[in-house]
């Protein structure tokens, strides 16, 4: 009985990091999100439940703080992390193949990497109360990216020469005849796709089911969510870029990632609400100059757009009078963000929890935080 109290625990734990990539601490939410992905791709599937495994396991191994794996923040960067060496060392840069036993060992190393890096960022930003989010990931992959191809010899294409990249090349913008006319499957598409490229998926079907997690979660979250979808889609239309890139909801993923941070660190308010739309519009704009200035360093963009945009937009709301920061250490969904601030109003006394940790906590010293 006591092994099948452990085992749903650590079932559970797994599926919160799998959610906790797009700010979900719920497990049922995880596992709606993992079917997608092994819907969209098995390949894609099998590697983020490695990666999830593997990170959340050396956070066990390392002694890290029992709340923040619990609450699965030490899985979600290894989730993405695994995903994208699957998919870098594949044929098929849609689908994905299952990784031969040289990219298992990679999937595993930078998923363990991700642990540390996480750990390392979050230290460094405990100072200005800051979440890592999922630079972590990002760095993790563009190590592996800048490296493999000089360290393993591996017989693929590379995910250099994929679809995404295409996106960036600079003759694409002259080519306004070729430019289809914008439908209503762009919409559909565009919005599904746009939810599934946060996992490097290419699918709508995937895309609306990791919606379906959010909702189960936070109705906040997933109306924030599809509104960011659908705001990032009409700026990129504004902006001229291609039907097949909005298509592919290129623009959309980092949006969305912007627009679900920002409604869980400040309290949701309709202040707040359009706050994070404009950062919706600005990651639109950011995405554009960083996918042109990494693709001549041959870097794909992954999430980094999300993460800076959102840090600043973070570090602003701590100083407008309007908008009301949450510490990552206090951050639960927007729902319960919510209640808490109206109980304390009414009680007049401030309520701290650690519930939902986004990082370590910079008032207690390190070695409390490890037993």
């Amino acid at each position: 009985m006591q092994s099948l109290k452990i085992m749903i625990k650590a079932v559970s734990v797994l599926l919160r990091g799998v959610g906790q990539v797009v700010f979900q601490n719920n497990p049922i939410s995880g596992l709606v999100i993992l079917t997608g992905l092994f819907f969209a791709s098995l390949a894609a599937g099998t590697a983020a439940l490695v990666g999830v495994i593997v990170s959340t396991l050396t956070a066990v191994l390392l002694k890290v703080d029992k709340d923040l794996i619990g609450a699965g923040l030490l899985g979600f960067n290894g989730v993405l992390v695994g995903i994208a060496i699957s998919l870098y060392s594949s044929h098929n840069v849609t689908l994905g193949d299952l990784p031969v036993w040289k990219i298992w060992s990679l999937v595993v190393m930078g998923s363990a990497f991700s642990t540390v890096v996480m750990m390392a960022l979050s230290r460094f930003l405990s100072p200005w109360n800051m979440p890592a989010l999922t630079m972590p990931f990002v760095l993790c992959a563009w190590i592996f990216v800048g490296s493999v191809e000089h360290t393993v010899k591996l017989e693929t294409p590379g995910a250099l020469e994929s679809y995404a990249y295409q996106l960036f090349q600079p003759e694409i913008g002259h080519r306004i005849e070729e430019y289809r006319q914008y439908t209503l499957e762009t919409w559909y598409m565009g919005i599904g796709k746009g939810f599934s490229e946060i996992f490097l998926q290419d699918s709508a079907i995937a895309g609306y089911l990791i919606l379906l997690g959010i909702l189960i979660n936070s109705r906040i979250s997933a109306i924030m969510g599809l509104l960011a979808a659908l705001l990032s889609i009409t700026a990129a239309m504004l902006f001229g870029v291609t039907e097949e890139s909005i298509r592919l909801g290129l623009h959309s993923y980092n949006p969305i990632l912007t627009a679900l941070a920002v409604v869980l660190f400040v309290r949701f308010t309709i202040s707040s609400g359009f706050y994070a739309l404009f950062g919706v519009v600005v990651t639109v704009w950011v995405s554009l100059a960083v996918g042109l200035a990494l693709y001549h360093l041959e870097f794909p963009v992954y999430t980094f757009p999300f993460v800076i945009v959102t840090w600043a937009l973070l570090l602003g709301a701590m100083s407008v009078g309007r908008l009301r920061y949450i510490l990552p250490a206090e951050a639960l969904t927007p729902e319960a963000n919510l209640a808490r601030f109206a109980a304390q109003e009414i009680e007049g006394a401030p309520e701290k929890r650690r519930d939902s940790p986004h990082q370590l906590d910079p008032e207690k010293p390190m070695e409390d935080q490890r037993e």
